[in-house]
């Protein structure tokens, strides 16, 4: 299966919001966001930031690239459901594939790694177009 492809850098943004992708490979992503003391406003936009690039992350490595390509975003939900202490880590496994879809499971937790939120995102994946 081909590497996956990078996408549109989102690098500048991530450095700012405080996340750093730690590992993305075989339907599974793992991103850290810091604690973010200084911008605490910017927290959750940061958190949620990183879910989304979690779950695009990992579904893309569940993909051949040689043969499909990402469609499109069909569902994503989260829920939090406690108040983090210190950083974040967000990480996102494919937990079902057919042939036009993926479905992706997110956990975060926080620095005593307390689970804090849950979430799904499912995209769609099409056959690319041959030229």
């Amino acid at each position: 299966m081909a590497e996956p492809e990078e996408f549109a850098s989102t690098l500048q943004v991530e450095d700012a919001l405080g996340i750093l992708r730690l590992e993305a490979t075989n339907g599974m992503a793992r991103y850290r966001v810091k604690s973010l003391t200084e911008y605490s406003h910017c927290r959750t936009l940061a958190i949620t930031t990183a879910v989304d690039l979690a779950l695009v992350r990992a579904a893309s490595t569940a993909i051949n690239h040689e043969t499909e390509e990402m469609n499109g975003t069909v569902e994503y939900n989260i829920s939090y459901f406690k108040t983090p202490v210190g950083e974040a880590i967000v990480t996102a496994k494919v937990s079902g594939r057919g042939e036009n879809i993926a479905v992706v499971e997110v956990s975060i937790s926080d620095a005593h790694q307390t689970v804090f939120g849950l979430g799904r995102g499912t995209y769609s994946v099409i056959a690319k177009k041959k030229l």
